[in-house]
């Protein structure tokens, strides 16, 4: 048995944003194989300190 799914492009969609007070959280969605996307959170800073 083998699993190849051809390569695609992430295509990636923010599908929710919430305002945690310190950060943003960002819901997206983004494609893995031509059938299948899947969820995940990015956490955004509102605020970065260069050191």
């Amino acid at each position: 048995m083998s699993y190849e799914p051809s390569s695609v492009d992430f295509q990636p969609e923010v599908v929710a944003r919430v305002d945690c007070g310190e950060y943003w959280r960002e819901r997206v969605m983004i494609s893995t194989t031509p059938w299948f996307r899947i969820p995940a959170y990015v956490l955004i800073p509102k605020q970065l300190k260069h050191v």
